[in-house]
Parts: structure tokens; sequence; C-alpha cells
């Protein structure tokens, strides 16, 4: 079997099949076709995989899947899995961070003077 690492685990991709890239970067999601598959075997038995993508674009480009700048995804579900996680995870460092400078930076009597007027 034929394998590329990707994501922490590895992957194999078929002549046709569709992939997602996500470049983070520009925050895209970009969808490409795997147009070829190269097998490179040694002598010392080490065996490597590499893939031609054909790009969305009107001239319909084709690059190596390796020299993208990007993570694959072989489906839009889990792109869109790992983007909700992502955010979420963002979006906690942002709340926590705000609540640490809130502790630092204002004694308990601020919040307990705020919160007696919002009462009122």
């Amino acid at each position: 079997m034929q394998y590329v690492y990707c994501m922490g685990a590895f992957m194999q991709y078929e002549i046709g099949q569709i992939l997602y890239l996500f470049i983070q970067d520009d925050m895209k999601i970009i969808p490409v076709q795997v147009v070829e598959q190269v097998t490179k075997k040694s002598l010392n038995s080490d065996t490597s995989v590499s893939y031609t993508v054909r790009l969305p674009n009107k001239a319909r480009t084709q690059t190596s899947l390796a020299d993208l700048d990007a993570t694959v995804f072989t489906s839009l579900d889990t792109i869109r899995t790992f983007m909700i996680e992502n955010a979420t995870m963002n979006i906690q460092k942002m709340v926590t961070r705000a609540d640490d400078v809130a502790k630092s930076i204002f004694t308990k009597e601020d919040f307990e003077q705020h919160n007696e007027d919002m009462v009122d």
C-alpha cells in the first residue's frame, strides 16, 4: 500500500479523488483533484509516494500536493469539524485571557460594584 503522512496519520489517496485543502494564512478551503500518484522505491527498501493535484483555476494547473502549504482533508465534514474545534479553542483562549487580565487589573470590589449597579 502507498501512504502519505498528513494530519498525524498516513493517508492514501486515489486517482480522481477530491481533496480539500485548508489554507491557514488565507482562511480558505480549496478543493483539488488527485491526478497522479508517483511511487519511488529505493535499494534500501524505502518507499515514498507523492501526489500531483489539479487546482480549480481556469488553467487547471497541476502541482505537487507536497508543495502546497495547506492541511489536507478528504471530506468537507472533516474540515468543518476541524475548523469548528479550532475556532472554539481560540475563542476559549481569548475569553480566558480577558478573564485573567480583568482579575489582574480590577479588584474584587470593582466586580461587586458592577453587580450591584446591574441590580439597581
